[in-house]
């Protein structure tokens, strides 16, 4: 059973402040979720339906080259001058990246929309959980020395933030259904300043004053993110694996083919596209309320991250090209919708439960001094890994077809497992991870 929020002895005021805390990151966290998500899916499609694959994939790649050169240097300057300053840019550059996507139509003007979306996810990356992890330890390091409590609030965040998208996507498909894709496009919009204004109004960074940047701090900066990756064995293994799997999703997966296949499914229409991914994170909820209930008994946390990683990625997609060339979608069969709908069963149980656990371990691994650079750090490698699926995704599309390009996304996601369980296995043991070595 998870234990009740805050039960930990320790004074009101940090009780008080810890609330304080939650909410806020919860409120920038979900409304940030409910921003992008009802038109995520939505945005690839509109991209594949107006380019063809292999401008696609140069749109994709140009995106992943913007994110692999500016993601980490941000990151690093987050660390230094503020996260609120940081997220601020970031979110007027993605409401800039809105009304590009909205005013496009065809190659030139999608491409500056996607340099220009880059250099905000860019500035974004892992900001606000690194402000929301640095604020956390201070104020429970004494009452929650063994993260407990911040594994069963991790767990109840996801189930929250699942609901929410889930019921994006049917917002989302109903508007682009019954309205249009770019009607849809401008609600992103409006939703994107309401973030940038709780922005404003919620986060407090506790670096007050930017008279203290120098050129060489910030390159010490740089480096020591740079210096902790590879420090370890285990630790450069872990990451770099990781970002492999991350790479072969993002840049493959979702771009290429997991939109294209609800909607090869499910009929083919925005509404009825949306209406079946909802259902599947619906379903990943209710295994979340489970998992949620249990959380606390996963002491095993190396062992566990890597069992969750197998089933979630390469176990599923091999899953998934063995549904493709077994059922294709030639018509609308609910058999088959149903069949898929068990698949995905597969990332809706484990997914979850790998994204907690990873949590736990990166809030204790990666010193807070080096958090925000770390946490962009790791997308930086996964977005230069992404140049070349992005490029190889498209032109496999093109040349072999889609069930290959699946194909192709299983064996990337399995060398990327593969090299994360080998860092698991040397990782430094947890404070509530006594046996966490894989045997």
């Amino acid at each position: 059973m998870s234990q009740t929020p805050l039960t930990y002895s320790v004074s009101q005021t940090p009780k008080i402040r810890i609330r304080r805390l939650l909410k806020r990151y919860l409120v920038l966290d979900a409304t940030r979720w409910v921003a992008f998500n009802i038109s995520s899916m939505f945005i690839i499609l509109y991209l594949l339906d107006t380019l063809e694959s292999t401008e696609a994939g140069i749109l994709f790649a140009v995106s992943y080259v913007v994110l692999t050169l500016i993601d980490y240097p941000t990151g690093v300057l987050g660390d230094i001058i503020g996260f609120q300053k940081v997220l601020i840019l970031a979110y007027g550059l993605h409401a800039l990246s809105f009304i590009l996507l909205i005013v496009s139509d065809s190659f030139i003007p999608l491409l500056i929309y996607s340099g220009v979306s880059a250099l905000a996810s860019s500035q974004e990356s892992g900001a606000l959980e690194s402000w929301f992890d640095n604020k956390y330890r201070v104020l429970a390091e004494t009452s929650d020395p063994d993260r407990e409590y911040y594994k069963s609030f991790q767990a109840k965040r996801s189930i929250l933030l699942h609901a929410l998208m889930g019921g994006s996507f049917i917002a989302g498909g109903l508007i682009a259904y019954y309205f249009s894709r770019k009607i849809l496009f401008a609600i992103s919009l409006v939703l994107i300043l309401f973030v940038a204004f709780f922005i404003f109004s919620l986060m407090k960074d506790g670096i007050e004053t930017t008279d203290d940047f120098t050129i060489r701090k910030y390159f010490t900066q740089f480096l020591g993110g740079i210096d902790f990756l590879f420090s370890e064995k285990g630790i450069a293994l872990f990451f770099i694996g990781s970002t492999i799997i991350w790479a072969a999703n993002n840049s493959i997966w979702i771009n290429f083919l997991l939109f294209k296949i609800y909607e090869g499914y499910s009929g083919g229409s925005d509404n009825t596209t949306a209406f079946f991914r909802a259902v599947i994170f619906a379903s990943g909820v209710i295994w979340q309320l489970i998992i949620v209930r249990y959380i606390s008994r996963f002491k095993n946390v190396k062992l566990w991250i890597f069992v969750t990683t197998s089933f979630s990625n390469p176990i599923f997609f091999g899953l998934i090209y063995w549904y493709y060339l077994t059922f294709p979608p030639t018509s609308y069969d609910i058999m088959l919708v149903i069949g898929l709908f068990l698949v995905f069963q597969l990332p809706s149980i484990w997914e979850p439960l790998e994204g907690t656990l990873r949590s736990r371990v990166s809030l204790d691994l990666v010193p807070d001094e080096r958090r925000n650079a770390i946490y962009s750090l790791l997308p930086s490698v996964t977005n230069l890994i992404g140049i070349g699926g992005a490029l190889a995704g498209g032109i496999i599309l093109k040349m072999f077809g889609f069930a290959e390009t699946i194909l192709l996304t299983t064996v990337i996601s399995l060398i990327g497992a593969i090299i994360a369980g080998i860092g698991l296995k040397s990782l430094p043991r947890l404070s509530d991870d006594k046996k966490s070595e894989i045997s």
